[in-house]
């Protein structure tokens, strides 16, 4: 009966699936808006454990450059770690909050992997306080996670009416993103994406700011027999 069910549960997933991919071609002909939430449709209907590949084939699906830019950022997928050859093999986090084009810039060198010129970079003091905070943060992580099977990586980037001279102190406000990702040997996972967003600095450091958390977990069991669960989805 468990299985009948499941079977079913398939196959309405599948032809939900189908209908919203249909819908979402009829309306590449209208708004951009449109386009997003037929994809981000599709995206809750599938399974979340391949949320990266299923994003990767609709965005392919978009022509509008400036659209499959939206839709990266409006959908997280499992962070990725990367190596930075100019500081010592220090691995960082890759995500949409370090990403310009193909190319995701590491913390430690302000330098993008692949190489990109001109990528994106943030403000010299801004650049002053992502340093200090990678420090503090790769402690925290190494402590409560531990350090062989965690990684952690803090990016700060000036708001875009703020950015360049008018920023130069900070006191303008800023955004960043504070990401960890605990990973074990069965592909269990915890990942966790802080996005705050800081307004102006008053006198006195006072400020407001929001912040925005979102979890993505992954957890299979240590041993595999012939009946296995595996639960896997995010957490905003």
């Amino acid at each position: 009966c468990v299985d009948n069910i499941i079977k079913v549960k398939s196959v309405e997933a599948s032809t939900h699936a189908t209908v919203a991919i249909s819908s979402f071609i009829l309306s590449a002909m209208t708004s951009s808006s449109t386009v997003i939430m037929s994809c981000l449709d599709i995206l809750r209907r599938l399974d979340p454990a391949e949320t990266e590949k299923h994003l990767e084939n609709l965005t392919n699906l978009i022509s509008n450059d400036d659209i499959s830019d939206e839709l990266y950022q409006r959908v997280d997928v499992p962070l990725i770690v990367l190596k930075d050859v100019n500081a010592d093999d220090r691995k960082f986090l890759a995500c949409d909050h370090n990403r310009d084009g193909d190319s995701h810039r590491s913390p430690w060198s302000n330098t993008y992997f692949p190489q990109l010129q001109d990528g994106f970079c943030p403000s010299e003091h801004l650049r002053q306080l992502e340093l200090h905070a990678n420090e503090v943060f790769d402690v925290y992580r190494e402590l409560y996670f531990g350090k062989s099977t965690s990684v952690s990586s803090v990016y700060l980037w000036d708001k875009e009416a703020n950015s360049g001279a008018n920023n130069n102190d900070g006191t303008a406000g800023f955004s960043g993103a504070f990401l960890i990702q605990n990973k074990v040997d069965n592909g269990s996972y915890w990942n966790s994406i802080h996005v705050v967003d800081v307004g102006r600095i008053e006198r006195g450091g006072m400020c407001e700011y929001k912040l925005t958390t979102t979890i993505l977990i992954s957890v299979s069991p240590s041993e595999l027999g012939t009946e296995s669960t595996r639960i896997t989805g995010s957490l905003v």
